[in-house]
């Protein structure tokens, strides 16, 4: 079954688990996110072990003809996405357990 995640489910479990409030929870969290955002807008690769990495991949801009205009796209960066090999494995087994 689908469930959709979001933060404040994330930061209301992590509350329950530990001894932090929710607020000291949303505190690191944010701290966490900012620092996520500038070392993505510097290029750096973000490696976490068992999950996987985020970095940036510059895309180029290009003309694109359509039947009525033509469409300039810029250069822009994209964020991606490589994960771990262990939570690929792990989200597969869990796949096929409910199959």
């Amino acid at each position: 079954m689908e469930e959709k995640v979001n933060l404040d489910s994330i930061i209301k479990e992590i509350s329950e688990k530990s001894d932090y409030s929710q607020h000291e929870v949303r505190s690191f969290c944010d701290i966490i996110l900012e620092k996520f955002k500038r070392f993505l807008q510097n290029k750096d690769k973000i490696e976490i072990r068992g999950l996987g990495t985020f970095f940036s991949k510059e895309h180029k801009g290009r003309y694109v003809q359509l039947k009525t205009k033509i469409i300039d796209s810029k250069d822009h960066y994209a964020i991606l996405f490589k994960e771990s090999k262990k939570l690929s494995q792990t989200v597969n087994q869990a796949g096929e357990e409910e199959l």
